[in-house]
Protein backbone atom coordinates (compact mmCIF):
# COMPACT_ATOMS: atom_id res chain seq x y z
CA UNK A 1 0.00 0.00 0.00
CA UNK A 2 3.25 2.18 0.97
CA UNK A 3 3.76 2.11 -2.96
CA UNK A 4 0.50 3.12 -4.94
CA UNK A 5 0.63 5.90 -1.68
CA UNK A 6 4.08 7.23 -2.50
CA UNK A 7 3.03 6.71 -6.46
CA UNK A 8 -0.37 9.15 -6.36
CA UNK A 9 2.04 11.73 -4.19
CA UNK A 10 4.21 11.69 -7.07
CA UNK A 11 1.58 12.84 -8.83
CA UNK A 12 0.59 15.00 -6.72
CA UNK A 13 3.94 16.58 -7.22
CA UNK A 14 4.16 16.53 -10.51
CA UNK A 15 1.00 18.78 -10.96
CA UNK A 16 1.69 20.87 -8.17
CA UNK A 17 5.43 21.51 -10.40
CA UNK A 18 2.94 22.70 -12.98
CA UNK A 19 1.39 25.79 -11.11
CA UNK A 20 2.55 28.88 -12.22
CA UNK A 21 4.74 30.66 -10.13
CA UNK A 22 3.22 33.48 -8.15
CA UNK A 23 -0.03 31.50 -8.14
CA UNK A 24 1.18 30.31 -4.32
CA UNK A 25 1.68 33.82 -3.30
CA UNK A 26 -1.07 35.17 -0.75
CA UNK A 27 -2.63 31.81 -0.46
CA UNK A 28 -4.19 31.71 3.29
CA UNK A 29 -3.05 29.45 5.29
CA UNK A 30 -6.89 29.11 6.25
CA UNK A 31 -7.77 25.81 4.73
CA UNK A 32 -11.07 27.00 3.55
CA UNK A 33 -10.00 30.01 2.03
CA UNK A 34 -7.31 27.71 0.22
CA UNK A 35 -10.54 25.88 -1.03
CA UNK A 36 -12.33 28.61 -2.31
CA UNK A 37 -8.81 30.51 -3.72
CA UNK A 38 -8.34 27.24 -5.55
CA UNK A 39 -12.44 27.41 -6.41
CA UNK A 40 -11.95 30.52 -8.09
CA UNK A 41 -9.12 29.72 -10.13
CA UNK A 42 -10.91 26.87 -11.80
CA UNK A 43 -10.13 26.88 -15.24
CA UNK A 44 -7.10 28.97 -14.58
CA UNK A 45 -3.82 27.90 -15.84
CA UNK A 46 -2.46 26.14 -12.92
CA UNK A 47 -6.19 26.19 -11.39
CA UNK A 48 -7.62 22.27 -12.63
CA UNK A 49 -10.49 23.56 -13.91
CA UNK A 50 -12.95 20.72 -15.42
CA UNK A 51 -9.35 18.58 -16.20
CA UNK A 52 -9.95 15.35 -14.15
CA UNK A 53 -6.34 14.47 -13.75
CA UNK A 54 -6.67 17.05 -10.48
CA UNK A 55 -8.06 16.50 -7.03
CA UNK A 56 -9.25 18.24 -4.54
CA UNK A 57 -7.01 19.72 -1.61
CA UNK A 58 -9.04 17.43 0.86
CA UNK A 59 -8.68 14.34 -0.92
CA UNK A 60 -5.10 15.16 -1.39
CA UNK A 61 -4.81 15.75 1.98
CA UNK A 62 -6.24 12.28 2.55
CA UNK A 63 -3.70 10.99 0.53
CA UNK A 64 -0.95 12.67 2.14
CA UNK A 65 -1.81 12.22 5.68
CA UNK A 66 -2.48 8.37 5.19
CA UNK A 67 1.73 7.64 3.16
CA UNK A 68 3.00 10.08 6.06
CA UNK A 69 1.28 8.30 9.18
CA UNK A 70 2.31 4.67 7.62
CA UNK A 71 6.05 6.41 7.83
CA UNK A 72 5.51 7.98 11.27
CA UNK A 73 6.50 11.11 9.27
CA UNK A 74 6.18 13.57 13.15
CA UNK A 75 8.72 10.97 14.78
CA UNK A 76 11.90 12.72 15.76
CA UNK A 77 14.59 11.59 13.22
CA UNK A 78 12.25 10.30 10.79
CA UNK A 79 14.19 10.38 7.50
CA UNK A 80 12.18 8.98 5.56
CA UNK A 81 10.93 10.95 2.09
CA UNK A 82 8.04 12.94 2.49
CA UNK A 83 8.06 14.44 -0.88
CA UNK A 84 10.69 15.32 -3.50
CA UNK A 85 11.47 19.25 -4.88
CA UNK A 86 11.79 19.90 -8.74
CA UNK A 87 12.65 23.07 -10.40
CA UNK A 88 9.03 24.03 -11.54
CA UNK A 89 10.83 26.80 -14.95
CA UNK A 90 12.89 23.20 -15.98
CA UNK A 91 9.40 20.77 -15.96
CA UNK A 92 8.20 23.79 -17.99
CA UNK A 93 10.87 24.28 -20.69
CA UNK A 94 10.93 19.91 -20.80
CA UNK A 95 7.27 19.73 -21.16
CA UNK A 96 6.75 22.87 -23.85
CA UNK A 97 7.09 20.35 -26.43
CA UNK A 98 3.95 19.50 -27.98
CA UNK A 99 4.79 15.69 -28.58
CA UNK A 100 4.63 14.65 -25.08
CA UNK A 101 1.48 13.74 -23.97
CA UNK A 102 2.21 12.09 -20.87
CA UNK A 103 4.89 11.95 -18.06
CA UNK A 104 6.83 9.04 -16.27
CA UNK A 105 7.82 9.67 -12.72
CA UNK A 106 10.04 6.80 -11.73
CA UNK A 107 11.70 6.54 -8.60
CA UNK A 108 15.55 5.47 -8.63
CA UNK A 109 18.38 5.55 -5.99
CA UNK A 110 20.87 9.44 -7.13
CA UNK A 111 24.17 9.02 -8.33
CA UNK A 112 25.84 9.38 -4.91
CA UNK A 113 24.20 6.65 -3.09
CA UNK A 114 25.01 4.60 -5.92
CA UNK A 115 28.59 6.09 -6.33
CA UNK A 116 29.40 5.48 -2.32
CA UNK A 117 29.15 1.39 -2.97
CA UNK A 118 24.79 1.36 -2.87
CA UNK A 119 24.20 0.37 -6.65
CA UNK A 120 21.21 -2.26 -6.25
CA UNK A 121 21.04 -1.70 -2.34
CA UNK A 122 17.30 -1.36 -1.01
CA UNK A 123 17.59 2.23 1.09
CA UNK A 124 13.43 2.14 1.56
CA UNK A 125 12.28 5.00 1.48
CA UNK A 126 15.06 6.77 2.67
CA UNK A 127 16.17 10.53 2.04
CA UNK A 128 19.85 10.17 1.46
CA UNK A 129 19.29 7.90 -1.29
CA UNK A 130 16.09 8.02 -3.28
CA UNK A 131 15.59 10.39 -6.45
CA UNK A 132 13.07 10.87 -8.73
CA UNK A 133 13.46 10.90 -12.65
CA UNK A 134 10.84 12.47 -14.95
CA UNK A 135 10.73 11.57 -18.38
CA UNK A 136 7.77 12.45 -20.89
CA UNK A 137 6.64 10.56 -23.77
CA UNK A 138 4.24 10.65 -27.08
CA UNK A 139 1.36 9.29 -28.21
CA UNK A 140 3.22 5.91 -29.01
CA UNK A 141 4.26 5.94 -26.02
CA UNK A 142 7.85 6.38 -27.10
CA UNK A 143 10.47 8.80 -24.73
CA UNK A 144 10.86 11.99 -25.70
CA UNK A 145 14.44 13.26 -24.25
CA UNK A 146 15.69 16.89 -23.43
CA UNK A 147 18.21 18.18 -25.75
CA UNK A 148 21.46 15.91 -25.29
CA UNK A 149 19.83 12.92 -24.86
CA UNK A 150 18.87 14.18 -21.18
CA UNK A 151 15.45 13.32 -18.80
CA UNK A 152 14.97 15.14 -15.23
CA UNK A 153 16.04 14.70 -12.18
CA UNK A 154 18.24 17.51 -9.76
CA UNK A 155 14.63 16.51 -7.13
CA UNK A 156 15.71 16.79 -3.66
CA UNK A 157 14.62 14.92 -1.22
CA UNK A 158 12.32 16.57 1.87
CA UNK A 159 13.51 15.83 4.15
CA UNK A 160 16.96 16.98 4.11
CA UNK A 161 16.10 20.03 2.07
CA UNK A 162 12.69 21.20 2.71
CA UNK A 163 10.66 24.81 2.40
CA UNK A 164 11.45 26.08 5.64
CA UNK A 165 8.69 29.23 5.74
CA UNK A 166 5.28 29.68 3.66
CA UNK A 167 2.33 27.34 3.15
CA UNK A 168 4.89 24.49 1.64
CA UNK A 169 6.76 24.49 4.78
CA UNK A 170 3.97 21.79 6.22
CA UNK A 171 3.70 18.28 4.95
CA UNK A 172 -0.33 18.81 3.82
CA UNK A 173 -1.59 21.35 1.36
CA UNK A 174 -3.34 24.26 2.57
Amino acid sequence: MKHLSLKSFLFLLCCCAFSLRGQAQGVSANPSSAAAANAAGAGAPGGGGSNPNFISIDSANKMLGSYLFSINADADNNSNVQSFIMDADAIREYLSDPAIKKVKIMLAHNLKYINEGNSGVNCGYKSGGLTVIMAGYDAQSNYIFAPGNKVMDNSVPCPSICPSNGTASDMLLH
